[in-house]
């Protein structure tokens, strides 16, 4: 019977005092195939002489897990560059919005709410022809293609999953203005009323 109590006490003890854990940081899972969608892009904001450090494009995690994207690739082939890798330690949460954007400064990239990754002159959006990849390894994750880009203005989905944006007819052109750099919703779902994108 003591003993019993004994490993009683001692089992509240240990979990009082976090007993039993590791120590170790909690890992999160890497993006697979479906859990990432591209779901707006600005590739030719306002242009105030150097609209590269204005441009951004979004991602939304559309899965249920919160995802590890440290190892992340992205790339526009046109580029001819080696992929941007994202660093480790960018955690994204179910459901979020995250702002890839080429500055993290605010003065200079259109005054963005944030910047949840920031790519500098690794990545740049063209304002014609544009193919964007975001891909982990050999796995492509998402891609998304337009023949022309609308001036001022980003292109946003309606429907948030990576089948649906491989459709151009699912891509409206925003009108709600941020910052200074433009009309668009970085960071947050879109709201406004569908203006179909440019074919």
């Amino acid at each position: 019977m003591r003993s019993s109590l004994g490993a009683v006490l001692a089992s509240l003890l240990l979990s009082s005092c976090g007993g039993g854990s590791t120590g170790q940081p909690v890992s999160h899972p890497a993006p697979e195939l479906g859990d990432l969608v591209i779901s707006e892009v600005m590739a030719n904001p306002i242009d105030t002489g150097n609209d590269a450090s204005r441009e951004w494009f979004e991602v939304y995690n559309a899965s249920s897990k919160t995802l590890d994207l440290g190892g992340l690739e992205v790339s526009v082939p046109s580029n001819n560059k080696p992929p941007f890798v994202v660093p480790a330690g960018v955690i994204m949460p179910p459901g979020a919005y995250f702002i890839f954007a080429d500055s993290a400064d605010p003065t200079v990239n259109g005054g963005l709410p944030r910047v949840d990754v920031a790519f500098g002159s690794s990545v740049q959006l063209v304002n014609a022809s544009l193919t964007l990849t975001i891909s982990l390894g050999s796995t492509l994750l998402d891609s998304v293609s337009f023949a022309t880009i609308p001036n001022g203005s980003s292109l946003f989905l309606v429907a948030l999953d990576p089948v649906s944006n491989d459709t151009l007819s699912n891509w409206c052109v925003s009108s709600t203005s941020y910052g200074a750099g433009g009309a668009g919703s970085p960071g947050a779902a879109a709201t406004d009323s569908c203006v179909p994108a440019p074919m």
